[in-house]
Parts: C-alpha cells; structure tokens; sequence
C-alpha cells in the first residue's frame, strides 16, 4: 500500500508551508510520516498500527504530526546555527530557535490534543465502558458489614 504513504506525503507538502519544504524531500516526509505513527502508537491505548493500517481517520493527525515534528527538527537545526556577535558596540544576533519554539509549542499543544481525543474515541469503541469508579467498590462496604458484623463498624459499642 504504497499508495497510502504517497497520499500522505503529498497532502502534507499541500498542507505545509513552502518555505518549510523547500528543502524536504518525500523521503524525509516518509520518515516524519513514520515517527508520528510510532508517536501515536505510544499514547495510551497502545497499539502497532503501521502507515498501512493505521485507520483513514488519523490521516488528519498523521499530517498535522508531520508539521510539529518538522517544527521540531528546525529547531535543532537552528540550535547549532544561530549565534551572538558583539564588536565595540555593535552587536548582532541571529536568534531563529526562540521564535520557532513559540510556534512549536503551540502546534504541540495542538498535537497532543488531536491524539489524546482520538485515542479516547479509539478506547471508547473498543468497550471501554465505566471508565470511573469501578461498581463493585459501592458494594465491598455492605459486604464487609455483613461478613465481619458489627466490628467492621467504627463508633459503635
């Protein structure tokens, strides 16, 4: 299923912004393809989902994961090549990282949105169902009342 990947690169290069993939090949978005599946693979519940049969709708989460991931390595990239120079006076500075890092918190947050209601929607359709208090914890009080009779009760004579 090839076809599943090629659809997903292009539609990220549609997505992004060009100045972000001038310089990106589909195989560097493959490879951020990839990382988000593993990415959403580890939230819980976990699941092995590859490209290939990870479901049609985590498509949107897969290309808005490339972006963050993307976000994420340009700031690595300018972390080595940004600098501070100061002579008598003048000074430059050529500081890119800190203004990604605004721009990449928010896509995160984003992220981490997209994938936490998705998976809840995933556990939810596959029965999990009470999620809260268990249904027996209710019950283990009127059990102990009348297995251990009165001394399981406080305050009384």
């Amino acid at each position: 299923m090839a076809d599943r990947m090629e659809g997903l690169i292009r539609d990220t290069k549609i997505i992004m912004p060009p100045n972000f993939i001038i310089n990106v090949g589909d195989a560097r978005i493959g490879a951020f393809v990839d990382m988000v599946v593993q990415d959403i693979n580890w939230w819980p519940p976990y699941t092995g989902y590859t490209v290939n049969s990870i479901p049609v709708s985590y498509d949107s989460i897969i290309k808005y994961g490339v972006q963050t991931f993307s976000l994420l390595f340009m700031q690595q990239m300018y972390t080595l090549q940004d600098f501070d120079w100061n002579d008598n006076g003048l000074s430059i500075r050529l500081d890119r990282v800190s203004k990604i890092d605004q721009s990449y918190k928010n896509v995160l947050d984003f992220y981490k949105t997209m994938v936490t209601n998705a998976k809840k929607h995933e556990l939810m359709a596959i029965g999990g169902k009470g999620l809260g208090t268990p249904r027996y914890q209710s019950q283990i009080g009127q059990f102990l009342k009348i297995a251990l009779g009165g001394s399981f009760s406080w305050n009384m004579p």
